[in-house]
């Protein structure tokens, strides 16, 4: 299997339209010395990945995704024009795929630290990303609010036009104040970012003790379930879908009630044109974690397209009592009752769409 090969030709980065609004050039003047590139490269010196991060203190603390280093045997960080090793690792959190690195500097420009739960939905947030190269790249999004994705994982949800990972982004607030780090996202008619909530480093930011050095770090990171899952959602991103399934079959394996790798193993199978697979894929996520709305939608969407309309209406409706404000999953629902010809659920349904989404209301319309 090459899905080594095709990791490493990955980049984690986030590709952002720029804006030019008041509030955005505000946050971006007053972050964007704060956004640095990490890089991770192989014993011979070259470059196998590279990710977004943040100085989250003046001596060189830098804040990034655990992934983007998953695979190096070094790792430099540049801010601007300058390069610099990293020391080790000050602290790392594997399963929440966060990790705080220690550069050797000083006088470095750091964040400012928020707290996502003073946020409400609907509030505008900003994600800066970085890249070897290019000039750094300011996004808007809006909060969706603080969503658990497990039973034991909490994240912050924002909808941002993206077309691609985000990995080590800071998410700002109004305020210009670091609430969460982007990690990874979801696909809906509108892309969903999922970011760790600041407070779950908030205390380690403020340690400076160096707890592993960097090879020991990465190599106890290799074996897990995690750095499985991750190699996994980004041989999605790139189209090598037959190698991700491999690869997520081997992190639930090694973790049999792991929630997100089932999911993600359910969109390879999906994109393999495997639905019968994603069905089951997406069944045993529902079973971990039963509170997962977006493992509902796409095993609805499944059985849809599998002729199983009566379980594609089971799934969506679960959908939408654990979320009653998604769009996506209320259109579908429509289209599955009009199959059934059930005209009276699809009109509340469409009822209810009309309040949510009136684009796509118009567009299902069209289908009645």
């Amino acid at each position: 299997m090459d899905f080594l090969i095709k990791f490493i030709l990955l980049t984690a980065l986030l590709f952002i339209p720029a804006l030019t609004s008041a509030e955005a050039d505000r946050v971006f003047r007053e972050n964007h010395k704060s956004i640095v590139v990490v890089t991770a490269y192989n014993n011979k010196g070259q470059a196998l990945t590279e990710g977004t991060g943040f100085v989250a203190g003046e001596d060189g603390v830098i804040v990034t995704n655990f992934h983007v280093i998953s695979i190096a045997s070094d790792m430099k960080v540049k801010t601007g024009p300058e390069v610099m090793d990293v020391e080790g690792v000050i602290h790392a959190d594997k399963e929440n795929d966060l990790v705080i690195l220690k550069v050797n500097t000083k006088n470095l420009p750091a964040v400012r630290l928020g707290n996502a739960e003073k946020n409400k939905t609907g509030d505008k947030l900003y994600i800066i990303s970085s890249r070897e190269g290019v000039e750094n790249i300011i996004s808007d999004g809006v909060y969706r609010g603080i969503k658990e994705i497990t039973h034991k994982r909490k994240v912050l949800q924002v909808a941002a036009p993206v077309t691609h990972g985000s990995s080590g982004s800071p998410v700002f607030n109004e305020s210009g104040e670091v609430i969460g780090i982007v990690t990874f996202s979801i696909k809906r008619t509108q892309r969903i970012l999922l970011a760790m909530p600041i407070d779950l480093i908030r205390d380690k930011i403020r340690n400076r003790k160096i707890i592993a050095s960097k090879s020991n770090a990465i190599r106890s990171y290799k074996e897990t379930p995690e750095r499985w899952f991750y190699l996994g959602y980004f041989l999605i991103e790139a189209g090598a879908h037959e190698d991700a399934i491999g690869v997520l079959k081997e992190a639930v394996r090694l973790r049999p009630d792991f929630t997100d790798a089932y999911y993600y193993l359910g969109s390879a199978y999906e994109k393999a044109g495997k639905d019968s697979k994603a069905s089951e894929a997406y069944k045993k996520a529902v079973m971990t974690a039963s509170d997962f709305s977006d493992a509902y939608f796409s095993l609805g969407l499944t059985y849809g397209r599998l002729g199983k309309y009566r379980d594609a209406a089971n799934a969506l409706k679960e959908t939408v009592r654990l979320e009653p404000d998604y769009a996506d999953a209320h259109y579908n629902l429509c289209l599955i009752y009009l199959v059934l010809k059930d005209k009276a659920s699809a009109l509340e349904e469409y009822r209810i769409l009309k309040g949510l989404d009136v684009n796509l209301a118009e567009k299902l319309f069209k289908s009645f």
